[in-house]
């Protein structure tokens, strides 16, 4: 019997490595962890997140956002994209984008920020 792998995603808004010491900055966490995906404007889209912290008072607590700068009107790209890495990509490090690397997934331009409660 195979071992199921676990996928993770990450997302680093910080453009300077040696800048990269915000716990915000940057978050890795569980594909399972993906709540989902919305339109924020044109250029922008929002993936909201699980928080990473172990164990949130509330659920309102329990959420973040990893806010992403796409192409005008890419979405639909962008979720393609993604979907496709998690359902049948081979890698167990999904970049969603990383602003020092500048790796992206498909339609991604940058991170603009990730908005997470890491206290």
């Amino acid at each position: 019997m195979g071992m199921k792998k676990n996928k993770y995603l990450y997302a680093r808004a910080e453009a300077l490595v040696g800048n990269d010491d915000d716990p915000t900055s940057s978050v890795c966490i569980p594909v399972e962890s993906l709540r989902g995906a919305r339109y924020a404007s044109a250029g922008l889209l929002a993936l909201d997140i699980e928080n990473p912290k172990q164990y949130a008072p509330t659920d309102a607590v329990n959420t973040g956002t990893i806010v992403l700068e796409v192409a005008s009107n890419t979405h639909a790209t962008v979720f393609e994209s993604l979907s496709k890495a998690i359902s049948i990509g081979e890698d167990e490090l999904i970049i969603i984008g990383d602003d020092v690397t500048s790796e992206f997934l498909n339609g991604v331009v940058s991170v603009v920020s990730v908005t997470v409660d890491a206290s």
